[in-house]
């Protein structure tokens, strides 16, 4: 992420979804989708199908990140 809050690159490190179905998360064809993507839009994504508690869950792990970058800059 730019200090300005542009996402940089988005990557799966490890997961333990349901094959066919969460495991999705750890395709780039997913995680790429936040790529170039800030706070305002980052939610814009195409969800997992049939894994909406896993895509949620990915969209909280960004919204941390940019919560993260506001404490980092002394905004929070």
């Amino acid at each position: 992420m730019t200090e300005n809050g542009k996402i940089i690159a988005c990557q799966t490190v490890s997961q333990k979804e349901s094959e066919g179905y969460g495991a999705a998360c750890g395709e780039p064809s997913f995680y790429s989708q936040f790529n170039g993507k800030d706070e305002t839009n980052y939610s814009e994504i195409d969800a997992i199908s049939g894994a909406t508690i896993t895509t949620n869950a990915y969209k909280t792990a960004i919204a941390k990140a940019f919560e993260t970058l506001k404490i980092l800059k002394g905004e929070l």
